[in-house]
């Protein structure tokens, strides 16, 4: 039996859940609250965050979103995220790890910088996902857990401003990627574990249809009614969502996530 522990908001949780999907893996899912994940992820699989597999038939316990994909690739090679082997596999690895590293950070901090002054928007959003037993565990434990949510990830104008550069870094990284390969595609001509990272990670700013960030989403409406998002973040959005790397990304959303 396979659990996945994650956490509904993650984009690195999101990652996990798309691969299982397209994969068509049986498995069950268990959320976890935000803030208190950290407990529960030492206990599952030895790490801070999440997501966490489990595989109770051949014990096997991971934590980290590259190695979960690699390893469901191995065990469920259909579709293949990953080329079997050489330059091609090698090249795959290597793009999803510049994704995981410089564009789930950047986007999570660029996006909680924003949340923090929003206390009811980030609750909604932290809500998503959560049974009506666990509701109740996070509204108490909210106001603990939201002042080490702006020391973990140094919510500091600085650092938020230099996350958004780095965003845009990223972006310019994607568009180089597509213009070399000419196929749609970061590597090669086939959908593979880069595009699968890459739009999956930007999907918090991104806010394709159909995902936890969806702009029609319950947790979004209740953002608006907080008066969430404020014009800094609209504004670097807007300008988000004129670049290739972004519309290359919603596209890969629309046709390898959402069909």
């Amino acid at each position: 039996m396979i659990t996945l522990y994650h956490l509904a908001i993650s984009h690195y949780s999101e990652k996990v859940r798309w691969a299982l999907d397209i994969k068509l893996v049986p498995h069950a899912r268990e959320a976890l609250i935000p803030g208190l994940h950290r407990l529960q992820m030492r206990r599952v699989a030895g790490e801070r965050t999440a997501p966490a597999l489990v595989d109770t038939a051949t014990d096997t316990r991971l934590g980290e979103s590259s190695a979960i994909l690699q390893w469901l690739d191995e065990n469920y090679p259909v579709p293949l995220l990953y080329p079997p082997d050489g330059e091609a596999r090698t090249d795959v690895v290597n793009k999803a790890a510049y994704c995981d590293e410089n564009v789930g950070g950047a986007v999570a901090g660029y996006s909680y910088a924003h949340l923090i002054d929003f206390p009811k928007a980030l609750k909604a959003r932290w809500t998503t996902g959560l049974s009506a037993r666990q509701r109740p565990v996070l509204s108490l434990m909210f106001p603990i857990v939201r002042p080490f949510l702006r020391r973990g990830f140094e919510l500091t104008p600085e650092n938020t401003a230099r996350r958004g550069n780095e965003i845009h870094d990223a972006c310019d990284q994607i568009e180089r990627w597509l213009m070399a390969s000419g196929t749609g595609y970061l590597a090669g001509g086939d959908f593979t574990a880069a595009d699968l990272t890459a739009a999956s990670l930007l999907g918090p700013l991104l806010r394709p249809e159909g995902s936890p960030w969806a702009a029609t989403g319950h947790a979004a409406v209740i953002a608006a009614a907080a008066g969430f998002p404020p014009p800094s973040y609209v504004e670097f959005r807007d300008e988000l969502m004129r670049r290739t790397a972004a519309q290359w990304a919603l596209g890969i959303w629309r046709r390898h996530r959402r069909a």
